[in-house]
């Protein structure tokens, strides 16, 4: 439970600094990458998140390189959740993330 409300939080502060705009520049919901070792605490958390804030997270699952890279790439995630604190040490792996994401 402890594991859910931190990512509830971080969610909730990725909202926060970032939004996900939608066209009336409101938040619609948020994107959510995940390790696939993290798919029931995230699951867990999404449900939480919705319930207190009424936005819906999206989930992606795979394994921590490949979301990873998906989102370097792309840049439409909103949170990424490592399923391996290895992700974390590699030279840029969250260059792109805010310092508030980072710090959690």
């Amino acid at each position: 439970m402890t594991t859910s409300l931190s990512i509830v939080s971080l969610l909730a502060l990725t909202v926060l600094e970032f939004g996900c705009a939608s066209r009336q520049g409101e938040p619609s919901r948020v994107l959510l990458f995940a390790g696939a070792a993290s798919k029931p605490v995230a699951e867990e958390a999404a449900q939480l998140y919705r319930r207190q804030t009424g936005l819906k997270v999206e989930l992606v699952f795979g394994g921590s390189g490949y979301v990873l890279s998906h989102n370097k790439l792309m840049r439409d995630g909103d949170a990424y959740f490592h399923g391996s604190s290895d992700y974390l040490e590699l030279p840029n792996a969250t260059a792109w993330y805010s310092p508030i994401v980072k710090g959690l």
